[in-house]
């Protein structure tokens, strides 16, 4: 071999170990690249991971506590403050009305947080049940205290004497 073609040789070698290094340079590098940016990635979706579970669990306070003052408005709606008492008057006449029954209320009094009651039916023993069903799924807070049912004159007819709490605020 002469000398120009060795040195053509040598020449084309080294060019292409260049190349060949610097192509591993640049693939060191982006490697080294890729992985700085696949764990900036998995950091970001870590945090963003948290901030989603912060959100769900913000509207699961949100609709928890909405569901809160809900039931708190209904239990303060059970109440029968002495400015609703005749509400819940109204409610019982009514509601023995509605079952078929005849109604008196006596014997109100007042004590620890409750106010007493004392309601007389005369009617059918299934009308009594169904009058007694209403007040028990009144949305009123309410307590039997005493209930006595007899036998009326008429074979076909109850009374029927109910003692009832009904609870104050």
């Amino acid at each position: 071999m002469d000398k120009k073609t060795l040195l053509e040789f040598v020449k084309s070698f080294w060019m292409i170990t260049g190349v060949i290094l610097f192509s591993f340079a640049l693939v060191f590098i982006f490697w080294f690249m890729v992985v700085n940016t696949k764990a900036e990635f998995l950091q970001k979706n870590d945090e963003y991971n948290v901030l989603a579970g912060k959100r769900a669990n913000t509207l699961q306070v949100n609709r928890d506590r909405e569901g809160l003052e809900i039931l708190s408005q209904r239990l303060e709606n059970s109440f029968v403050s002495k400015d609703r008492f005749v509400e819940f008057i109204d409610f019982v006449e009514s509601s023995a009305r509605n079952t078929g029954n005849l109604v008196s209320l006596s014997n109100i009094s007042e004590g620890n947080n409750v106010q007493n009651l004392k309601i007389n039916l005369e009617g059918s023993y299934s009308a009594t049940v169904n009058f007694l069903a209403q007040i028990e799924n009144s949305p009123y807070l309410v307590r039997s205290t005493n209930i006595i049912i007899s036998k009326s004159s008429d074979s076909e007819r109850v009374r029927t004497a109910l003692d009832i709490q009904i609870q104050l605020p």
